[in-house]
């Protein structure tokens, strides 16, 4: 879990422009892209870690991509800059991660720790360099909002 958790704050985060960020709301093909370059770091965590048919990844892949662009669409409905800011942000990243969470248990998509990955990356390393990631950009972003 700690890859899928990686993925998604490269996809969510890294792979999100400032200028993505910012236009998202007002045009619908940029929130498409943000949804669709997200869904790829999140989707390679799951394969490599993964031992499923084909098919189950097909339909998580499809059930990322249209969940995340419908909660970062009901995001950008909301007023993000008045004092629930920063509640609104958190509450955005359990969402998407519960929602992870959810297809993947809905899905039956079994996650191994058994896993070629794990060979040359202790999960203590995954976790290491997440916890990284998230205080550069994630945690920034936050503290500019509250």
């Amino acid at each position: 879990m700690e890859l899928i958790v990686l993925g998604h704050i490269i996809g969510d985060f890294y792979l999100q422009t400032k200028f993505i960020a910012e236009k998202k709301k007002e045009h619908l093909g940029l929130l498409i892209l943000h949804s669709f370059l997200y869904c790829i770091p999140v989707i390679m965590a799951v394969v490599v870690i993964g031992n499923n048919k084909i098919e189950s990844y097909l339909v998580f892949s499809i059930l990322l991509f249209l969940t995340h662009l419908a909660v970062d669409k009901i995001k950008s409905m909301l007023d993000k800059r008045g004092r629930y800011a920063g509640i609104i942000f958190l509450g955005d990243q359990v969402i998407h991660l519960l929602l992870l969470v959810i297809l993947l248990r809905i899905l039956g998509i079994n996650i191994q720790d058994t896993s070629w990955v794990y060979k040359y990356l202790e999960k203590i390393e995954i976790v290491a360099i997440t916890a990284i990631l998230v205080c550069w950009k994630p945690a920034a972003i936050f503290v500019s909002i509250i």
